[in-house]
């Protein structure tokens, strides 16, 4: 027990694999304190790039953000307060597609399913190792993500799901035509206007416009309508946002 304990198992992990009940794990670890010396260690699949990887990424980047919060708390067996620290990786979406997608991804890389609050729309990531790995590729704020070297180092087939990750979340789909994603962050932009050249799309990075988020200005990736049909290779999980691109490019 005390062996799973120092590596960062839970007292409720160890009580499923060695199958006693969770009051005897937490007797015979008591003096390793209310929780792990260490963390649970990433699997294999997280420690190479996948399309999965990458989606969590461009979905972090789009409608994510990171929480880290210290709050004093009491151990009711040791009788001891102690201070933790929180940190959370949030993921929001309204859409149960994207919703079910970014569950799928993050289970299929960590072997991990996080934390779900439907009503509240939210997806949390609570895992430390996981939060940390994720973080390797941070800040994920509406100014300051970036898309990582690795990716834009990557194949096609890397590329075209970190940008479909991205349009599900940012991505609109105009009536006459073309395809834009609007954000605040115009060196990201940039960065996504490289790739997207890479990959063969051709497209205009507009803007300032009016003020969003924070007070910021807005910027326009654009995509003309004779391009429209190029976004047929993109695997986009937004059902409304692939039928649109779908009708856009049979007229």
């Amino acid at each position: 027990m005390k062996e799973l304990k120092s590596v960062g198992y839970t007292n409720h992990a160890i009580s499923q694999i060695l199958n006693v009940s969770l009051r005897t794990v937490q007797r015979h670890t008591v003096e390793l304190g209310p929780k792990s010396s260490g963390l649970i260690p990433l699997p294999y699949s997280a420690k190479i790039l996948t399309a999965e990887k990458a989606k969590i990424h461009a979905y972090l980047a789009a409608e994510g953000c990171y929480e880290e919060t210290r709050r004093v708390e009491y151990d009711s067996r040791t009788g001891c307060r102690y201070h933790k620290t929180y940190r959370i990786l949030h993921f929001y979406t309204k859409t149960p597609e994207i919703w079910d997608d970014f569950i799928r991804c993050v289970k299929s890389v960590y072997n991990y399913h996080p934390y779900c609050f439907p009503k509240r729309y939210v997806i949390k990531i609570k895992r430390v190792a996981v939060v940390d790995d994720l973080m390797k590729w941070g800040p994920y704020n509406s100014l300051g993500w970036r898309v990582p070297t690795e990716i834009l180092n990557s194949n096609r087939e890397m590329q075209l799901n970190w940008f479909a990750a991205l349009f599900d979340g940012e991505g609109h789909v105009k009536k006459g035509g073309g395809a834009e994603v609007a954000m605040c962050n115009y060196a990201g932009l940039k960065q996504v206007r490289t790739m997207c050249e890479k990959l063969g799309f051709l497209c205009n990075l507009r803007g300032p416009y009016s003020q969003g988020f924070n007070h910021s200005p807005i910027y326009v990736l654009y995509f003309p309508k004779m391009e429209i049909h190029k976004f047929l290779d993109v695997p986009l999980v937004h059902p409304k946002k692939a039928n649109k691109i779908i009708l856009s490019a049979n007229n």
